[in-house]
């Protein structure tokens, strides 16, 4: 989970005795069929230098690797145990990924740098300070016309899905995503040609370019 320095920092599950679980949740949480659709609606090409911004324990740096083998893969998460536990992973399954444990708002890497930008289900962790100033550390490291692969949770549409949504506010920074303006912040921060498609009531993808 990536934190910002003005809030305490609160590890991926809330509690920290919950981290060695990390993998466990994912998988109760659909992550297999959460990535397909994301694949599908995401352009990607091999060979791209991609960056993975809150990237856990790997899972989707992992199958990036598997799907794309000439994908020069980076990872960065604020979560030190997270990154050990991924770094054990990769080194499992002998793959090339390089991991640095990093804030999302101060990303360790130069002006244009990436290809592409991959963030699956991070930014909601992040006041809206952060979030904002985490989107533009995603376009600064990214090189002209580079590709933005975003999946966050987005307005709900129906009574009940608000409802029980606001549960999750408790817990999270989510407001703004439910407020539908993640879109509005990544054109604020200088992204163009913004595709979205929306899916499970509240999970979007969007894909965007510098």
């Amino acid at each position: 989970m990536m934190m910002s320095k003005d809030y305490p920092f609160k590890p991926a599950l809330i509690f920290d005795f919950l981290t060695p679980f990390y993998d466990l949740f994912g998988d109760i949480g659909l992550r297999k069929k959460l990535q397909a659709r994301a694949l599908r609606f995401f352009k990607l090409k091999d060979g791209w230098k991609l960056l993975d911004v809150g990237s856990g324990t790997g899972p989707d740096l992992i199958l990036l690797s598997k799907k794309f083998s000439k994908m020069k893969l980076f990872g960065i998460d604020a979560d030190p145990k997270i990154i050990a536990l991924a770094k054990k992973k990769i080194k499992k399954h002998n793959l090339d990924i390089n991991l640095k444990c990093a804030y999302a708002q101060e990303l360790p890497f130069a002006a244009n740098s990436f290809d592409a930008v991959w963030s699956n289900l991070t930014l909601h962790h992040l006041t809206r300070e952060s979030k904002i100033k985490a989107i533009e550390e995603m376009y600064r490291v990214l090189k002209p016309h580079g590709q933005l692969l975003l999946i966050e949770f987005s307005r709900p549409k129906s009574w009940w899905l608000k409802s029980l949504m606001r549960l999750q506010t408790l817990f999270s920074y989510v407001y703004d995503n439910y407020q539908g303006k993640i879109p509005l912040f990544l054109k604020d921060c200088g992204f163009k040609k913004l595709r979205q498609t929306t899916f499970w009531g509240n999970t979007s993808c969007y894909q965007a370019e510098k």
